[in-house]
């Protein structure tokens, strides 16, 4: 399922209306009218139990692998109340969840969902503030903040991180992982 979706790197969160969960209609600095041909946004509105009939079919393969859902994006800690309304009815019947994000959100609605979780896919996109920054526009501090708190919380953790040739891929980089 996708939970986000992207247009021009300009996100496009779900919202909340009733019981359904629907996409937030979208503008920019131009006026929505400028996006007709640039933006198809296609999708249809899902209760977090409907989603949950859908996944439901797939419990026998969880149950004899061990494997279970895992919630990608985007960035899907952006859709943290979606989540901690979702996660529960997943956990009654104990079905493995997972999270895979960039770690860069981190209040008191995503410890919730990181509560519920069985693990972290934790994307380390940088290991220096500079770099962070350059790339990614966010705060390498706010990236770590997430990370004490995964320790913290002894939440189990696989940190992943992409090696770019010419960009993170030197010494000093790949050594500040660990």
């Amino acid at each position: 399922f996708a939970l986000s979706a992207y247009a021009e790197h300009e996100y496009i969160p779900f919202l909340q209306e009733g019981n359904a969960w629907v996409l937030e209609s979208i503008e920019s600095d131009y006026g929505r009218d400028m996006l007709t041909d640039t933006v198809t946004i296609d999708g249809k509105e899902y209760t977090v139990n409907e989603i949950f009939k859908i996944i439901k079919k797939d419990v026998p393969f969880y149950e004899t692998s061990g494997g279970g859902v895992t919630f990608s994006g985007g960035e899907p800690l952006l859709q943290a109340e979606f989540l901690k309304a979702f996660i529960p009815q997943l956990k009654e019947r104990n079905i493995n969840v997972a999270i895979d994000t960039s770690g860069c959100i981190l209040n008191d609605t995503v410890k919730d969902v990181l509560s519920l979780c069985d693990l972290v896919l934790l994307d380390c996109k940088y290991t220096n503030e500079e770099d962070y920054q350059k790339y990614t526009g966010m705060s390498y501090r706010a990236f770590k903040e997430f990370i004490e708190y995964l320790e913290l919380t002894n939440k189990d953790t696989w940190i992943r991180q992409v090696i770019i040739p010419g960009i993170n891929d030197n010494e000093d980089s790949i050594s500040a992982l660990s």
